[in-house]
């Protein structure tokens, strides 16, 4: 053909593959770091970026790899912060607590509870509840912030 025939210089952009293979002499691939010139044809050129690719450690699976590790930071980064939530709304609750534990232990010591025996056993019940929810809470507050210093 015509274009075969000439003998100057010629620049074609294409995604005609076989007009390319038929007509280049050289190839350039255009990447994020700049031209890359392979002489030849561009199924050669085709050949070559195979071998450099498969000598390349892949840098989709290292892109991947960095995603996958992303991710998991961000999972963690998610549940250490609802892990610190969730120590705040404990600490939070045993300050309530103890504010209720010190009435009633208030209320108990007043002469006129003293003399009411039930009311006297309603109080101490109420204290004994406090008492044992805010244990539990303490465990808890401290298996959380272990949790929290280990990551």
């Amino acid at each position: 053909t015509a274009l075969q025939e000439y003998e100057g210089t010629l620049f074609i952009v294409s995604h005609d593959r076989y007009l390319i293979n038929k007509l280049a002499d050289r190839i350039y691939w255009l990447t994020p770091e700049g031209a890359v010139s392979y002489k030849g044809s561009y199924d050669s050129f085709l050949e070559q970026r195979k071998i450099q690719q498969e000598r390349e450690p892949s840098k989709k699976a290292q892109s991947s790899k960095g995603a996958v590790a992303y991710q998991q930071r961000k999972v963690q980064q998610a549940s250490v912060r609802k892990q610190k939530a969730q120590i705040r709304k404990i600490e939070n609750r045993i300050e309530e607590l103890d504010n209720l534990t010190n009435l009633l232990n208030a209320q108990l010591s007043s002469p006129e509870i003293a003399s009411d025996y039930e009311k006297a056993m309603d109080l101490t019940h109420q204290l004994e509840t406090a008492k044992n929810e805010n244990d539990r809470l303490m465990e808890e507050w401290e298996t959380l912030s272990q949790a929290v210093e280990g990551t």
